[in-house]
């Protein structure tokens, strides 16, 4: 079995809240009484990485069930997602026959109100037309009795 890190290998290491590339490592392995196998990573500034790695099936098994569960949330998390998207599709369908029924209304509108105008006028036009008849009427009546009433 190869190891993962070879001493050749860059490794970043976290040095004065930077990160540093650092191409000068040792890599020393111990093995406890434990059975662990801890790596230890360092560099020429003294800055250590380790990490463990445990032999028994029961850490292994737990990782797997840990992924299982994580792969599980992935995809609820994506069934969720596109239900979602589901969801803003609809609503944007809702949306585009709202704003559709909403114009139809603003250009019915529109047109209602010209249209009361262009009567409105009319009726004002019309009304004039008939005051001013009345008033012809009314001068011929008034004129033709006083000339009626001139003759006897």
């Amino acid at each position: 079995m190869e190891p993962i890190i070879s001493p050749s290998d860059s490794i970043r290491f976290w040095d004065s809240n930077k990160f540093n590339l650092c191409s000068k490592t040792a890599i020393t392995t111990s093995s406890p009484k434990n059975g662990d196998s801890i790596v230890t990573i360092s560099n020429s500034t003294n800055n250590k990485l380790c990490f463990g790695n445990t032999r028994s099936s029961k850490n292994e098994n737990e990782l797997k069930r840990e992924l299982d569960l994580k792969t599980m949330e992935v995809v609820k998390k994506n069934e969720e997602i596109e239900q979602l998207k589901h969801q803003v599709i609809k609503l944007s369908e809702q949306y585009s026959q709202e704003l559709s029924i909403c114009c139809n209304y603003s250009n019915n509108l529109s047109t209602l109100q010209k249209d009361f105008i262009n009567l409105k006028y009319q009726y004002d036009s019309k009304e004039e037309q008939y005051k001013k008849q009345i008033q012809d009427l009314q001068k011929k009546i008034y004129s033709n009795d006083s000339f009626q009433i001139d003759k006897e």
